[in-house]
């Protein structure tokens, strides 16, 4: 079977959805013949800028630990007319039909030249809808199987242009049983969304105490992994610290994930205190060396597909604390293997104080996470489960 997979934003660049979306392709892989057609490859959230002004000047080809990937990019003259465009997008809703017109025209040909040749088109959705759609339609041209993992967010991805693609697709990957109800509730059709999930991206082992040597950590670590992005609760995060400090003065806050430039000068401010350290991106064995000497993972966001890292923190035996929503209910186990909160200062204060005041609460906690992600989040069932859908498509 040769399954090309469409991930707009794609390694180097972060982000749980492209960290997913490799992950499987790698297992996938084992078997089967994969390829990538990406659009960026650097971390930015200006997803009109990252495929317009500031996409590679021409497409390129590359090869991502064997695997090949096709960068496509727009082209002269649609490439000015989109850089104009992209100018005024986000406040003149009335050239939006232009820019997609224009987007398509010049994007969809060349993907289409990379889909020829492949039994399905598997597309994760990053950045803008037209990716997706031209995905669509490159699928259709190629009279292929499309399988649309959506990821969606609160607060959007039920508009028209979703609900035809959920409707369209021939397979859409839920993370969670509440996203299936959801898809379900927005067009999609029952028989075809299925709950798949996703596991860790670590280092084979991790070592705490050489993180802790390494940064100069002493005391408890409150652990954020994510980018820094506002409905992520890093804000709240920081806010809730005082409160802890008072009765753990030597608790660190420990921070890895990219940057913003909202949050720039918030850190600027934070990490004037010396317990709060802010790594920025860091690799996967520091990552996992992090979690390893923590004693929580804190990353309290309010909008989540999954949430990998709360599995990664529990395949390092640790316990975690979300934000209490929708989605997050249906993966931690409040009071089993973490704890959910609402995205306050007081509440995750609370939250990290009742850890830290029971050590071996936390610890059991982190054992029940452990033994979760051990039986349910490995990849290696991940990846057959991807391809028993990719068949049933086929």
């Amino acid at each position: 079977m040769r399954v090309l997979y469409f991930i707009p934003r794609y390694h180097p660049a972060t982000g749980g959805a492209g960290v997913w979306a490799r992950e499987l392709l790698k297992y996938v892989a084992r078997e089967h013949d994969v390829a990538v057609v990406a659009q960026w490859r650097e971390d930015t959230h200006d997803y009109v800028r990252a495929t317009t002004v500031l996409a590679p000047q021409a497409p390129y080809d590359d090869v991502d630990d064997g695997i090949p990937v096709h960068v496509i990019a727009p082209r002269p003259p649609y490439r000015g007319w989109l850089a104009d465009l992209s100018r005024i997008y986000d406040r003149c809703r009335l050239i939006r039909p232009l820019f997609y017109a224009l987007y398509r025209a010049t994007l969809l040909p060349q993907l289409t030249a990379h889909v020829a040749g492949y039994d399905l088109v598997h597309a994760v959705h990053i950045g803008l809808i037209y990716s997706a759609e031209i995905a669509l339609a490159a699928a259709r041209l190629h009279h292929l199987p499309f399988v649309f993992t959506p990821f969606p967010h609160q607060g959007g991805w039920g508009g028209q242009r979703f609900r035809r693609l959920y409707r369209m697709s021939d397979a859409v990957i839920a993370m969670t049983t509440t996203e299936k109800e959801w898809l379900i509730a927005r067009g999609a059709d029952p028989l075809k969304v299925h709950v798949v999930g996703g596991g860790p991206v670590l280092a084979a082992t991790g070592d705490g105490n050489r993180f802790r040597e390494c940064y100069h950590l002493t005391g408890p670590i409150i652990l954020f992994i994510g980018q820094r992005l506002k409905h992520k609760g890093y804000t709240e995060l920081l806010a809730a610290m005082p409160a802890v400090w008072t009765r753990h003065p030597d608790a660190h806050l420990v921070f890895i994930g990219p940057m913003t430039p909202e949050a720039q000068p918030i850190f600027a401010e934070a990490t004037r205190d010396p317990r709060v350290t802010d790594l920025g991106i860091v690799d996967t064995q520091t990552k996992t060396d992090a979690l390893d000497a923590s004693s929580m993972l804190c990353v309290p966001s309010t909008q989540e597909s999954f949430g990998l890292v709360y599995v990664e923190a529990w395949s390092l035996g640790k316990p975690v604390i979300a934000a209490h929503t929708d989605v997050t209910q249906n993966v931690v186990d409040a009071g089993v293997d973490g704890l959910l909160v609402p995205q306050t200062p007081a509440d995750i204060a609370a939250g990290i104080m009742r850890l830290l005041d029971s050590p071996d609460r936390a610890a059991e906690m982190g054992r029940h996470g452990r033994l979760k992600a051990e039986s349910y989040y490995g990849w290696e069932s991940i990846g057959s489960q991807m391809t028993a859908i990719y068949t049933a498509t086929l």
